[in-house]
């Protein structure tokens, strides 16, 4: 029940500080991907675990680089 209520303000946070427009288009840019990247993935022959370790580099840089926009009020 806890996880619930977090849950419940987080998300009206979020409501609150951006438009609809904004949350629906990210909501589809995210879901679409998920669905091409899981068709991808059912479908393909290939052996993806070779881009596990590319792909933990990548989201360590991605946080670093996150991170670091954060401390320089960056626009991008």
């Amino acid at each position: 029940i806890i996880y619930s209520i977090l849950t419940g303000f987080v998300f009206s946070g979020l409501f609150l500080i951006y438009t609809a427009g904004s949350l629906a288009s990210t909501f589809l840019i995210t879901g679409g991907m998920f669905a091409i990247m899981s068709i991808y993935g059912w479908t393909t022959g290939n052996d993806l675990t070779k881009f596990g370790s590319l792909l933990i580099m990548a989201l360590f840089g991605l946080i670093i680089a996150t991170i670091v926009n954060i401390f320089l009020n960056s626009t991008m």
